[in-house]
């Protein structure tokens, strides 16, 4: 058998805000020289072909995946926590009351989890166009973020829909300031919305292809007039650095456009539900997304990536966030008088931006390495968020008269679920067409002695070492009969 070149591949970081998890690295023959100027004969670059300076052999970022599936996941013990305090949620428990914690609960998540995702969602975008091109950036969304909107509008919101319908609590609108809070939160009058209108927690999905929409535009605007630094490269270095942190400031008029400006007390941004966003509401996610575009390959003065920088103090900065300035925001939004909206929309954004910028930090610290585990919960956590719903209101709706603690009925509702999940992804989704709808094409384990003989298929017969399986399963299937294959592996 001829012997070819042993195959390479690089590690990319998130499925739904990043790429792929293995990709063939290019050769280079018309690579950027050291000093990031094109050589001689370089391409240029297209929609088609990543822009020059792109670090193609960059190592995939498990700690930001971990956090972006950290912060899916969330969402679960997010909306379970619903029913424990009287809100616009179908089901309201009889243990329900605003003197528990789960109001604070719920604002504590609902304050960064979002903004941090799409800042995730943003650096990752950034990545996958300049590591892939334009048109490889369009068609990964196309497939991990529109299709599955596409297809869940109706397989799922038809379901949580009729589930809400079972498990409404009766009485709910007669709940102090209920009916307010929805119109700001959804947008719209109160429940009486079409399926356009209120498209449930799949309104993210809507979200990210506006943003990548617009993300697009940019790109294409750049590959087009070639804008380019003095190094030659593209966008890493085009844009001045104090551009990205100008973001910062500006959240926090994006959060006093939050609650009719004030009028509502609400901490953290509104809830846009409808396929077509509010301006405001997509406006202040653009800003986090935006910011996480321009980190990708950002480099600080002395030469490091920046985002490697983010929250290196994180022990310090989230118990000072989380001790001090959540109480100060909440303390602010909540006061009788509403002169203080200013102070709370500043006190807001502050504790937005320090929670995404520590938990960076404490992520990048902890799991700066791959594990197996973490990272079949990254994958399973788009799985869990985009199903969860109809199971959440339906273990409130179980559990909501039981004569047990709120704190016991809270836990047991999100390990139930949770459980349920991660289950049916194992065995329903993660090897199915509905994995690789989700997350790429995933291949069941394999013995070395399969993979090694695969390997000998794809022409590394020298080589020992472990390739990784889906990228094996690229081997044509005609191959894979050679009747030399069959005596060796069973």
């Amino acid at each position: 058998m001829q012997r070819t070149r042993p195959l390479t591949f690089d590690r990319h970081g998130g499925d739904l805000t990043g790429s792929a998890a293995y990709e063939p690295r290019a050769s280079h023959t018309s690579a950027a020289q050291p000093d990031g100027t094109p050589r001689s004969g370089g391409t240029t670059p297209t929609s088609d072909n990543p822009p020059h300076g792109a670090p193609l052999s960059a190592a995939r970022r498990h700690d930001l995946d971990a956090l972006r599936g950290f912060a899916m996941m969330l969402g679960i013990g997010l909306h379970a926590a619903l029913a424990f305090f009287p809100t616009f949620w179908p089901v309201q428990d009889q243990t329900s009351s605003i003197d528990g914690p789960f109001d604070e609960f719920f604002h504590a998540l609902h304050g960064f989890r979002m903004p941090l995702f799409f800042l995730l969602s943003g650096f990752f975008t950034a990545m996958l166009w300049r590591r892939r091109g334009l048109r490889a950036l369009l068609r990964h969304r196309t497939r991990r973020v529109v299709l599955p909107l596409a297809i869940l509008l109706v397989a799922i919101v038809p379901v949580a829909n009729w589930v809400t319908d079972q498990a409404f609590t009766p009485g709910i609108e007669a709940v102090d300031g209920v009916d307010m809070q929805v119109s700001v939160i959804v947008g719209d009058g109160g429940f009486g919305l079409t399926w356009l209108d209120n498209i449930g927690h799949l309104w993210f999905l809507s979200f990210l292809v506006w943003l990548v929409a617009g993300f697009a535009v940019v790109a294409l605007a750049i590959e087009r007039l070639d804008i380019r630094h003095r190094s030659g490269a593209p966008w890493a270095g085009a844009w001045p650095r104090w551009l990205m942190w100008t973001l910062v400031p500006l959240t926090v008029l994006g959060q006093w456009l939050m609650g009719n400006r004030g009028e509502i007390p609400v901490f953290g941004p509104d809830i846009s539900l409808g396929l077509i966003p509010l301006p405001h509401v997509l406006g202040y996610y653009g800003l986090f997304f935006t910011f996480g575009a321009l980190l990708y390959d950002r480099h600080s003065r002395s030469g490091e990536l920046l985002v490697d920088n983010l929250g290196r103090r994180w022990w310090i900065v989230l118990p000072v966030t989380i001790v001090i300035i959540f109480p100060l925001g909440l303390a602010l939004t909540f006061a009788e008088d509403n002169r203080s909206w200013e102070l709370a929309s500043v006190a807001q954004v502050a504790y937005t931006w320090a929670m995404c910028i520590g938990l960076i930090g404490l992520f990048r610290s902890m799991l700066c390495r791959e594990r197996r585990g973490v990272r079949f919960l990254s994958d399973a956590s788009y799985w869990m968020y985009l199903a969860h719903v109809p199971l959440v209101i339906a273990a409130q709706m179980l559990v909501r008269n039981w004569n047990m603690a709120a704190a016991a009925k809270f836990l047991l509702i999100c390990v139930a679920v949770c459980a349920l999940l991660l289950v049916t992804y194992r065995a329903f989704v993660r090897y199915t067409p509905i994995g690789t709808l989700l997350n790429g094409k995933r291949i069941r384990p394999r013995t070395r002695a399969v993979v090694t003989a695969r390997q000998e298929l794809a022409g590394d017969s020298a080589s020992t070492e472990r390739v990784p399986v889906d990228v094996v399963a690229r081997v044509p299937r005609r191959s894979r009969r050679r009747k030399s294959l069959v005596g060796e592996v069973k």
